[in-house]
């Protein structure tokens, strides 16, 4: 059997209720450069039925009212938040918590840059203000 065939079968099996939960599109500058239609479709062509987009804080739906507070969130942050890009600000986030996991995802997340820069007392602030939120 050809090299190819048997990686194809095996990748199909191995995706069956996979789940990417670290994804970066075009919306993450130098982070990621495909576009969601095309992410999807290759995940459809990989078996895969879900994928996480983290362009920013990841936000997870814990259950049925995380979801509903997620698409909360995504309305406000585009209705009442949008500053070149959507936004939403940790007041939004403390109000619609409920049923909602957050990571701080990336290098770029509030977190990490924080790190990066050595400054230690402020990320220890933000982790802080998550732990309260969430």
């Amino acid at each position: 059997m050809p090299a190819e065939e048997g990686t194809k079968n095996i990748t199909s099996e191995k995706v069956r209720g996979f789940a990417h939960l670290h994804l970066h599109t075009q919306y993450s500058l130098l982070d990621g450069a495909i576009t969601p239609k095309k992410l999807f479709a290759k995940c459809a062509a990989d078996g895969q039925t879900s994928a996480a987009i983290t362009d920013h804080i990841l936000l997870l739906a814990e259950n049925n009212t995380g979801y509903k507070n997620l698409l909360k969130l995504a309305s406000i942050g585009y209705t009442e938040g949008f500053y070149y890009r959507p936004r939403i600000d940790k007041e939004v986030l403390a109000e619609f918590n409920e049923g909602i996991i957050c990571a701080t995802a990336c290098l770029k997340g509030e977190v990490n840059v924080m790190l990066a820069k050595q400054d230690v007392e402020a990320a220890k602030r933000a982790v802080e203000d998550y732990l309260k939120i969430f």
